[in-house]
């Protein structure tokens, strides 16, 4: 009797049918955060995956982060941290992959007090 190419009844789903979640390698992950980057805007918050500020933003220069240098965290100097850091970004909130205390321990500084 020839199929019509619909579920079949009473058996197992076919391979394609399967839904399992898709793994993703560190590689593609640093692809999707690079990716994220497009979206961040000026003035934009920046928390860490704690949730806790940790500055805001003044543009993006060399595959880094600038933190303005007014922001309360910043002392006065411009803070740069990496894209890589980037686990997301939505509306005006950049979400890091990292704690604000791991982030602020590996950031970069430039300029003056």
């Amino acid at each position: 009797m020839p199929t019509t190419g619909g579920p079949r009844q009473g058996s197992l789903p076919r391979r394609s049918e399967h839904r399992f979640p898709i793994a993703v390698s560190p590689v593609r992950a640093r692809r999707h955060a690079r990716a994220d980057a497009s979206q961040i805007r000026e003035h934009a918050i920046v928390v860490g995956s704690d949730g806790t500020h940790v500055g805001t933003v003044a543009h993006l220069k060399n595959g880094n982060i600038k933190l303005t240098k007014n922001d309360a965290e910043a002392g006065g100097l411009h803070h740069s941290i990496s894209i890589d850091f980037v686990q997301s970004v939505e509306r005006n909130r950049v979400r890091l992959s990292r704690s604000a205390d791991a982030v602020r321990r590996e950031w970069s500084t430039s300029g003056a007090a």
